[in-house]
């Protein structure tokens, strides 16, 4: 069985047809032959940062929740100071991959992601780290969010 490396993209969908398409001159074979093997179109889900393919919807995983988890893995390695599932505005940055001083100009425009104005580790501000998960996702794929 091989491990599924989830991405922030998320899946897209794309059309496939099984069976055989045209040869290396552009022939298709002719309609009714053996070789004429076209089906009807079959849905494949499509990660759009790895390529992995899903030939079902429920198989494919939900990117923020993998990204989510991908994030305490890296609080928890770096020593970041999580409560509640939240982290300071520095950490968040750095989650984000974005300078803090980026975050707090995304924060003054309404443009980032969700904060809430609880201290943690010295920060005025916090931030949720399943709402940063979210977030970049959106950022990603400009898909909708909560």
């Amino acid at each position: 069985m091989e491990t599924m490396q989830a991405c922030a993209g998320g899946p897209r969908v794309i059309e496939a047809r099984r069976g055989y398409g045209p040869d290396r001159r552009g022939r298709r074979p002719p309609p009714g032959s053996e070789l004429d093997r076209t089906e009807e179109p079959t849905m494949i889900h499509e990660c759009p940062c790895c390529g992995h393919r899903f030939d079902d919807a429920d198989a494919a995983p939900d990117p923020a929740e993998e990204l989510a988890s991908q994030f305490a893995v890296i609080c928890a390695q770096n020593d970041y100071v999580v409560t509640d599932g939240r982290v300071s505005e520095c950490d968040a940055a750095s989650l984000l991959g974005i300078r803090k001083k980026f975050l707090a100009h995304l924060r003054s425009v309404n443009n980032g992601p969700p904060y809430l104005s609880l201290p943690i580790d010295g920060s005025r501000y916090s931030y949720e780290m399943k709402s940063l998960a979210k977030w970049k996702v959106f950022q990603k794929t400009g898909e909708e969010w909560d």
